[in-house]
């Protein structure tokens, strides 16, 4: 939230799941989810702790976070494209993942590219991997 000025685009997707069968059906869309934003990736790569970031180069970098959350407070407008939606949204969102110390989180993804210092990712690369995303 600190470096609004950075941001470039934007997309949110919300879902509610009601019902007996409520969870299972979040669990799958979730998993779906997951997996749909894993496969834009050429490879994934997870630092080890405390690895140094040497030689690193100016680059977009696209943050996916996934969230399934208890309960049906989480509901925001489509971003399309307005950062103060967006930050209206992440502001909500932090809100409700803290609450209830934290028990109203079911499940919690947060997957970036790239990932490696020597990857770049530029704006061409970006529309074409994720075409879904808003300019700001």
């Amino acid at each position: 939230l600190r470096r609004s000025d950075d941001w470039v685009a934007a997309c949110s997707e919300v879902k509610t799941f009601r019902g007996g069968s409520a969870p299972d059906e979040a669990e799958i869309f979730f998993n779906r989810m997951v997996t749909k934003e894993v496969a834009k990736f050429d490879k994934e790569y997870v630092p080890e702790p405390g690895s140094p970031q040497e030689g690193a180069v100016g680059t977009l970098v696209v943050v996916s976070v996934l969230l399934a959350i208890r309960g049906d407070r989480t509901t925001f407008q489509s971003i399309n494209g307005n950062e103060v939606t967006l930050r209206d949204a992440l502001q909500l969102i932090v809100g409700d993942v803290m609450a209830e110390d934290g028990n109203l989180v079911i499940a919690a993804e947060l997957l970036w590219t790239p990932s490696e210092p020597d990857e770049v990712l530029d704006k061409r690369q970006l529309v074409l991997d994720y075409p879904e995303l808003v300019d700001l």
